[in-house]
């Protein structure tokens, strides 16, 4: 049965009633010997209508059956469909019906695949169909429910939105990029096509995110494109446009000095380039410093560097879309130049002065003696005077800058303490002369012995030299009865 139309099972009748309860009776005299017949007329939806089929023999009625059938709902009228990527909101004008019981609304991909349908009450007039796939064909067919069964359909055709899909670069350099996208539901591969200058350099597929995409030329303009599919159905699509970074500067060369350094690179071959950064770093740890040179230079000087210390050097271009690839060394800066002298010295000790040097915290000395350690000690400041040395006896010093534990330069000398003065000194005084004697030095190295004697009442010095190997000598020429002092060295 349809709306519309009436199909009326017959056996050899004559006579046929069409009522709509409780309406007016049509009548309709059909004089045939067919057991069926189908009647097209105008009839209402959502109607009850009896019918009444009697049969006839020579003008004699024999007999009559009747039957009581309701017609179906109209199909209802579809006001809106607002597609979405995976799902779609579909809006229609309710039938006026009292018997509508609820709608269908069945969805199904017009490629092939299974349908989708949702039971929506009578009283409603919207419903929303989830779990589709994106930028997909579907048929989706809407009609009345009633308690005797479905009424006419609605059908249409609806495309559902292309997937959006959010790409971000996750890093870049001079020669590839990591590209990263949000994942479509139902995708089954990914599809990455990279252009420059239009042309299509490369193209991948791929099931999960992220992808590197390599061998790129640096400061380069890419267009890549990330395509999702389902099979062969493209899901959704979206593009990123992105300009490589500057090669990394080649040829770089440090010259370093105690506390600074020179550096010279050759440039790089990109209009864009602004400037060029320098970053000096130790390797050690400690705070780095930073020059920014302008992107028409080669060459830079750095100061106020440590003596003695590892940095790592690195360069790159600059341009207004960020920082190209680096190039990094490490270099050491010289040493510090410390200047030693000693101030003075005698047989047990020696006071002994340095340069600072710029940055230190300490200064370690260290003195040995026949290669081994005498003694050592820290200080802040020069000089300083070191004690309990034997006399005669040759001692390598050496004064070391530190910065913390950091050594910045060190400086070391050889020196020999003087003898120790000669023993036992006797005088024996006559009228203008006197006999000196003394116990000699054990020293191999003695050459010979000074004796100075001086009238304590002031007047001029007498000096006698006498050899290493002596320890006696007469001094003439001297006052009667005169005070005199007698050192001997």
């Amino acid at each position: 049965k349809l709306c519309g139309d009436l199909l009326v099972m017959l056996m050899r009748m004559r006579l046929f009633h069409l009522v709509p309860t409780p309406l007016l009776v049509l009548k309709v005299l059909l004089n045939i010997t067919l057991q069926s017949v189908f009647l097209k007329m105008e009839i209402s939806s959502s109607t009850e209508y009896y019918i009444k089929v009697c049969a006839f023999k020579d003008g004699d009625r024999l007999g009559c059956s009747d039957v009581s059938v309701t017609t179906v709902p109209v199909a209802p009228s579809v006001t809106e469909v607002t597609p979405k990527e995976t799902s779609v909101i579909v809006t229609w004008i309710g039938v006026p019906d009292d018997d509508i019981v609820n709608y269908t609304v069945t969805i199904v991909p017009t490629d092939g695949g299974s349908p989708t349908t949702v039971i929506v009450g009578g009283d409603k007039n919207s419903t929303e169909i989830e779990g589709l796939q994106p930028n997909t064909n579907y048929t989706v067919t809407i009609r009345a429910v009633t308690s005797d069964g479905e009424g006419d359909p609605t059908s249409m055709t609806v495309t559902t939105k292309a997937a959006s899909i959010v790409i971000s670069v996750v890093s870049i350099n001079s020669t590839s990029m990591k590209v990263s996208w949000s994942e479509v539901d139902g995708a089954t591969r990914y599809e990455i096509v990279w252009k420059s200058g239009g042309d299509v350099v490369g193209k991948v597929n791929v099931t999960t995110s992220p992808y590197t995409i390599t061998g790129l030329n640096s400061s380069t303009n890419y267009n890549t494109t990330v395509c999702a599919f389902k099979n062969e159905k493209l899901l959704g699509y979206n593009g990123v446009s992105v300009k490589t970074k500057p090669a990394a500067p080649s040829d770089v060369e440090a010259t370093p000095n105690m506390t600074s350094m020179v550096i010279t690179w050759k440039g790089v071959l990109d209009d864009d380039i602004i400037d060029y950064e320098v970053i000096f770093e130790p390797t050690d740890g400690g705070s780095s410093m930073t020059v920014i040179i302008g992107g028409n230079k080669s060459s830079t000087e750095i100061e106020g560097l440590q003596p003695n210390t590892n940095y790592t050097v690195t360069i790159r271009a600059v341009t207004s879309d960020g920082e190209g690839d680096p190039t990094s060394m490490t270099v050491t800066t010289k040493a510090a130049s410390i200047v030693i002298s000693v101030v003075s010295i005698n047989s047990t000790s020696m006071k002994v002065s340095w340069s600072e040097v710029d940055g230190a915290t300490r200064y370690e000395i260290v003195w040995k003696s026949g290669g081994d350690v005498v003694g050592e000690v820290n200080v802040t400041t020069s000089p300083y005077t070191i004690t309990g040395l034997d006399s005669s006896t040759k001692y390598i010093n050496t004064v070391l800058a530190f910065r913390n534990e950091k050594r910045l330069g060190y400086k070391g000398f050889g020196i020999r303490t003087v003898p120790a003065a000669p023993s036992d000194i006797e005088v024996t005084p006559n009228t203008t002369s006197m006999i000196v004697a003394w116990i000699g030095i054990p020293d191999d190295q003695i050459l010979n012995y000074k004796v100075t004697i001086v009238p304590t009442d002031g007047g001029s010095p007498i000096n006698i030299t006498v050899g290493g190997d002596k320890n006696s000598t007469e001094i003439e020429g001297l006052q009667p009865n005169t005070n005199y002092t007698v050192t001997v060295n």
